[in-house]
C-alpha cells in the first residue's frame, strides 16, 4: 500500500506513465488488511467487545455467558461468511475486473476468508474445554445454516434475534455481531438477502479515502517506534512548558502537530514524556 503510490509518482516522473491500476489495487488491499485485521484481533482475542463480560466473578456464571456470547458471536460470523461466499460466486459470474489480471472476485475472497478464520477463533477461545467449544460450535452451524435458508425467515420478526444479539454483546460478545447480525436479521426479515450486507461494506471499504486511515496509522506506528514522538514532546515541552499554563499550550501543540500526520502516537508520546509536572 506504501510502494504502489510512491512507484507510481516514480514511473510519472520518469517515464511519463503511471502503474496500471494502482488505485484500485490500494484500495483493495485496504479491504484485506481490515478484514485480516479482523482475523488478527479474533485469534489475539481483542475483537472490540464491551467490559460488562469481564465484571462476572470467575466461575459457571462466566463460563456459561462466554459459551453464549461465543455461540452467537461465531454464528453471526458464519452467517456473514455465508453472505460473503454468495458475494463472492455473483461476482466471479459477473466477470468484473479490480484491474488487468485481477478479477473482483478474488479481492472479495478477504470477507468469507476472514469471517471463516474469526468463527473458528471464536469457537476456540469460547472455552478450554471441547465440550464448551462444540456449544460454541452449535451457534456456527446455526449461523451458517441461517445465511443458507434464509427464505424461510423472511417476513418474520426479527425482535427475538435482535434480543438475542443484545444478550450476547451484553454478556461480553463482540461489537461486530451486534451491527453486522442486526443488519442481516432486518434485511432478511424485509426479504433481503444478507449478501446486501457485505456489498454495502465492499462498497465502503474500497473507497478511495478509506487507505488514507491505515497508511496514517503506519506513519504513527513508525512515529512512535522511531522515538520521534517522545522528542517532540521534549521540544516543545523546552519552549513552553516553563511558563504558567505551558502545559495546556505542549499538550496542544504536540496534538497539533501529530493531527498532521495521525492521532495515533499522541497518547503514546505523552505516557512516554512521564509526569508534565517534571
Amino acid at each position: 500500500m506504501v510502494v504502489l503510490p510512491l512507484a507510481e509518482i516514480a514511473t510519472r516522473e520518469l517515464f511519463d506513465t503511471g502503474i496500471r491500476g494502482s488505485g484500485p489495487l490500494v484500495q483493495h488491499l485496504t479491504l484485506w488488511v481490515c478484514f485480516l485485521g479482523a482475523a488478527i484481533a479474533a485469534r489475539e482475542g481483542k475483537l472490540l467487545s464491551f467490559a460488562s463480560g469481564q465484571l462476572l466473578a470467575e466461575g459457571k456464571l462466566k463460563r456459561r455467558a462466554l459459551l453464549i456470547s461465543s455461540a452467537i458471536a461465531a454464528g453471526i460470523s458464519m452467517l456473514l461468511f455465508q453472505a460473503g461466499v454468495e458475494l463472492v460466486a455473483i461476482e466471479k459470474s459477473a466477470g468484473t475486473m479490480v484491474t488487468r489480471g485481477l478479477p473482483t472476485w478474488v479481492a472479495q475472497l478477504a470477507m468469507p476468508i476472514s469471517f471463516a478464520l474469526i468463527a473458528l477463533r471464536i469457537v476456540w477461545h469460547a472455552d478450554k474445554f471441547w465440550s464448551g467449544r462444540a456449544i460454541a460450535g452449535l451457534g456456527a452451524i446455526a449461523g451458517a445454516a441461517l445465511g443458507h435458508f434464509h427464505l424461510l425467515m423472511e417476513a418474520q420478526p426479527s425482535w427475538p434475534g435482535l434480543l438475542l444479539l443484545l444478550l450476547g454483546t451484553i454478556l461480553g460478545g463482540p461489537i461486530f455481531a451486534l451491527l453486522g447480525g442486526a443488519a442481516a436479521l432486518l434485511f432478511i426479515s424485509d426479504g433481503v438477502p444478507p449478501v446486501a450486507v457485505l456489498v454495502e461494506t465492499y462498497r465502503l471499504s474500497v473507497s478511495p479515502t478509506l487507505p488514507a486511515i491505515p497508511l496514517f496509522t503506519l506513519v504513527g506506528f513508525l512515529l512512535a517506534e522511531g522515538g520521534a514522538s517522545r522528542r517532540l514532546l521534549d521540544l516543545f515541552r523546552a519552549l513552553f512548558g516553563w511558563f504558567p499554563g505551558g502545559t495546556a499550550v505542549v499538550c496542544a501543540l504536540v496534538c497539533a502537530f501529530f493531527t498532521v500526520f495521525t492521532g495515533v502516537p499522541v497518547r503514546r508520546a505523552i505516557s512516554a514524556g512521564g509526569s508534565w509536572s517534571k
